[in-house]
């Protein structure tokens, strides 16, 4: 009996041993465990940087407007009479000064003829009592209403003149007459609408620029027009004047110039497309990948001495794969383009 319960001792025993054994190394291995992970704590968390840089990074803006003739002439009529004869109609090419209609112009031939005849009166006239005022043989008020006479008929002169010239209607400007408004016989009144005249060898394009975009325009920059009617055709375009003062919408008129093609495709009223584009500026840019948060918020971690530093940005042009920063970084700034999610500020990091 004496022997049983020593044996069930010593058994109690060992368990105890056991246990206490067990638990020690438990305890052991958990703060291994624990310094294990302090240990990774206090070392770098791996990130992969690259440099801020200065690049040409093109851009472009696409907008839309309507083509117009460059040239387009409403010519009305300075006289007044019976239309005597059409010598260019609809559809027919003219040169400028060339006769587009004649009128009936027998009255103003007859008031030139006498108002030349009176000119030449008044003339001779006035030469006679020139040299009568030098030998004292006239008085001098005579002299004056003489000189006066003389200007008069001049000016008669000149008005009968301009009537006779005024019934030939003529070309302002080379170009196609595109609509016309007169027939043989007609009685046209002064201001009344002759025809019109288009030049469609050039054409224009008006576009609306938003105002955060006009500063990058300027005079004489070369565009890329397309149309949508010929997909295949690319003209150039070169902007002519930009306004100075803003719209509706706070936008800027800005007027392009282009030259039609040989076979005068491009007609007015036609829809168009202008691509302008900007790449000859050097730019601060840096991999989209960077960026942190939001495009109206955006921050970067920037790597220096191995910490990282957070850095508030802002952002001008944006692609695909680069921003544009304009403010927040300089040239050779390192950012990290991957690993930022475990980053926070003063962070130790390990560039791979």
């Amino acid at each position: 009996m004496k022997r049983y319960k020593n044996i069930v001792r010593l058994t109690i025993m060992m368990v105890v041993v056991g246990l206490i054994v067990f638990k020690l190394r438990y305890n052991k291995n958990l703060m291994a465990n624990e310094a294990a992970l302090a240990k990774v704590k206090a070392d770098a968390i791996p990130v992969h940087v690259a440099q801020a840089d200065s690049l040409k990074l093109a851009s472009s803006e696409v907008y839309h407007g309507m083509l117009e003739p460059l040239k387009a002439l409403d010519i009305v009529s300075e006289g007044k009479g019976i239309v005597k004869k059409l010598h260019k109609e609809k559809g027919q090419w003219v040169r400028q000064g060339e006769l587009i209609a004649q009128l009936d112009d027998e009255v103003q031939q007859e008031s030139y003829l006498l108002a030349l005849r009176q000119k030449e009166k008044a003339e001779k006239d006035r030469t006679r009592v020139l040299t009568l005022v030098d030998g004292n043989a006239v008085s001098n008020q005579r002299a004056e209403e003489v000189e006066l006479n003389y200007h008069n008929a001049v000016s008669q002169l000149v008005n009968a003149k301009r009537d006779l010239d005024n019934c030939q209607i003529v070309a302002s400007a080379d170009g196609w007459i595109n609509d016309d408004y007169i027939d043989e016989g007609q009685y046209i009144r002064v201001g009344d609408n002759v025809c019109d005249i288009i030049d469609i060898s050039q054409m224009k394009i008006r576009i609306n620029v938003p105002e955060n975009k006009v500063d990058k325009l300027s005079i004489g920059q070369k565009t890329n027009v397309r149309s949508s009617l010929y997909p295949n055709l690319h003209l150039d375009g070169t902007i002519q004047w930009i306004s100075s003062n803003a719209g509706d919408g706070l936008k800027y008129g800005v007027e392009l110039i282009l030259n039609n093609t040989k076979e005068a495709l491009l007609k007015g009223g036609m829809f168009m497309t202008v691509e302008i584009s900007d790449n000859s500026k050097k730019r601060l840019i840096i991999p989209r990948t960077a960026v942190v948060g939001s495009l109206k918020a955006p921050f970067v971690f920037i790597v220096r001495d191995g910490i990282a530093q957070k850095r508030s940005l802002k952002l001008g042009l944006i692609t695909n794969n680069y921003v544009e920063v304009s403010e927040g970084l300089h040239m050779g700034d390192q950012v990290v383009i991957s690993g930022q999610i475990n980053l926070k500020e003063s962070t130790r990091v390990q560039i791979r």
